[in-house]
């Protein structure tokens, strides 16, 4: 069994022992590894339940399946970290760096993300139900198939993020940044987009526009061909002409 001596010793130790054999039980019960330079340690499936890791340097640490639920991550450095299928519900990230970290279906319901950085960020598949995503920047973020229902996205920086068959319903995309952005296939059915600049949007060709408020918003003359505008709200839009 490998236990929390092992981790402090060597990180490098640490995942050739995990390398050669997956299947030998890692038990962390009870550790305090605040402010551990864990960078690139393999600590995927490891229950953190019980175990202090605040401060900590988790840069590029693969913690996916892990159970964090009970943890608390004040302090820890999570950039380009591996969180795919991890359960943050509720977690508050507001203002954090966590850029080019794998969030791949990952359950982020309500999660507080407020002004934080996720550039490069990948979040495909991942839960974000009513999270709270203002002035976050997600430029070049994939949010491919991820849902976003009755998420607020105000102001936040979707410049070239990637939003591919996104479930986005309800949501408040008010003011947000959206040059280069893909809404291919994406459902923005209810959303708001007041005061949004839309004229640099890459492609939402076959997206639900279904009854999405666009007061004062600006958009082309023409949109892509199978978009959904069914009750389409303009209110005092900016038309401008395809270039």
């Amino acid at each position: 069994m490998l236990d929390v001596e092992t981790l402090r010793r060597s990180v490098s130790e640490w995942n050739e022992v995990r390398h050669i054999d997956p299947t030998l039980t890692a038990d962390l019960s009870g550790a305090n590894l605040s402010n551990t330079n864990l960078s690139h340690a393999n600590l995927s499936g490891i229950d953190f339940s019980d175990v202090k890791i605040t401060g900590a340097n988790l840069t590029g640490a693969n913690l996916s399946e892990a159970n964090l639920i009970l943890t608390d991550l004040s302090g820890v450095d999570l950039r380009e970290a591996n969180l795919s299928g991890v359960d943050l519900r509720g977690k508050d990230f507001c203002g954090k760096n966590l850029s080019k970290t794998n969030f791949t279906g990952a359950d982020l319901y309500k999660v507080s993300l407020r002004g934080a950085n996720l550039t490069g960020s990948n979040l495909s598949g991942a839960r974000l139900e009513e999270a709270k995503l203002s002035n976050a920047n997600l430029a070049a973020a994939d949010l491919s198939d991820a849902n976003l229902n009755g998420a607020i996205l105000f102001e936040a920086d979707l410049t070239g993020a990637k939003l591919n068959n996104a479930e986005v319903i309800n949501a408040n995309i008010c003011m947000a940044k959206l040059n280069g952005a893909d809404f291919t296939g994406a459902n923005l059915k209810f959303s708001y987009l007041v005061d949004t600049d839309f004229t640099n949007v890459t492609t939402y060709e076959g997206a639900n526009l279904s009854k999405v408020c666009f007061t004062r918003a600006e958009f082309f003359d023409q949109i892509s061909r199978g978009v959904d505008m069914d009750h389409l709200e303009l209110i005092n839009p900016e038309m401008r002409p395809l270039r």
